[in-house]
């Protein structure tokens, strides 16, 4: 239970704090808070008395405490400052460095589809295109896996024999639970009946589907998502798309797919750190 101080909330800067703070900065200026503290209660036991340095440096680090709950820092500035000189190793311990998507492409996916006959030549002789029958096949899959909900197909992908599956969307990501533990993210709930739909042709039509490990069929699956020629909600048109997003202590640049009538995203990547 979170405690809130009404006659604060006046004060709280809610770009830094809450949902939106920054953990590295928050860590850096507590330590300059106690860094402060010490110089405080050292000078004053030095100078004056310590029962006074005492007092004083409590009074600097409650002063300095409630400015970082308040504000999400003490020293101005030091969300650019964490941006600027951080450095992206140390962002990703503290999970700075986005991880915009549920799995990371490590390998090439289009020479696995193309032999499924999940894509081919488009009429340009020069990109890939989903195939026509491919994209029956899996709309088809995908309607009866909303239809259903695709517990039982999420948790024969997980290879899980049984337990209580949930579904909840948390920070822009769709969530599977399985008895209370999360087994999978995807960049949207379009996203993931889609993914379960593609499992169910691609496992007819790769004969060594089953060999394959989880982390690189759902390579395959985000791969294959990224060819959709239409909305797996609403049939409407897809639109690919780059952006920069800015969190307090980086700006990096996304690749979206986003139906252009609903709105539903169906593909996520990190494309760089600018």
């Amino acid at each position: 239970m979170s405690v809130e101080f009404p006659s604060l909330s006046r004060f709280r800067q809610a770009k830094y704090t809450g949902k939106n703070r920054c953990l590295p900065c928050t860590i850096v200026n507590i330590i300059i808070s106690i860094f402060l503290t010490s110089i405080v209660v050292i000078f004053g036991y030095i100078v004056i008395k310590p029962v006074i340095s005492f007092v004083c440096g409590g009074c600097v680090l409650i002063l300095s405490l409630l400015s970082i709950y308040l504000r999400g820092y003490l020293v101005p500035g030091t969300p650019e400052l964490t941006k600027r000189y951080f450095p992206p190793w140390l962002l990703t311990i503290f999970n700075k460095e986005q991880k915009i998507t549920e799995t990371e492409t490590k390998t090439n996916p289009e020479p696995i589809l193309v032999a499924a006959g999940a894509l081919d030549e488009c009429n340009n002789g020069t990109d890939l295109c989903i195939t026509a029958d491919f994209s029956d096949d899996w709309q088809t899959e995908i309607d009866k896996m909303k239809k259903s909900g695709g517990e039982s197909q999420l948790l024969d992908f997980f290879n899980v024999e049984d337990g209580n599956v949930e579904y909840s969307e948390r920070d822009e990501m769709f969530v599977a639970r399985v008895d209370g533990t999360i087994i999978g993210l995807w960049d949207s709930k379009v996203a993931f009946f889609a993914d379960l739909g593609a499992v169910q042709v691609l496992s007819d039509r790769i004969s060594n589907w089953s060999g394959f490990e989880t982390n690189e069929q759902r390579q395959l699956l985000s791969g294959l998502r990224l060819f959709a020629e239409t909305c797996p909600s609403c049939s409407g048109t897809l639109d690919f798309r780059t952006k920069s997003i800015e969190s307090c202590c980086s700006t990096y640049q996304i690749a979206v797919v986003l139906c252009n009538e609903c709105g539903a995203q169906l593909f996520k990547s990190n494309i760089n750190k600018i």
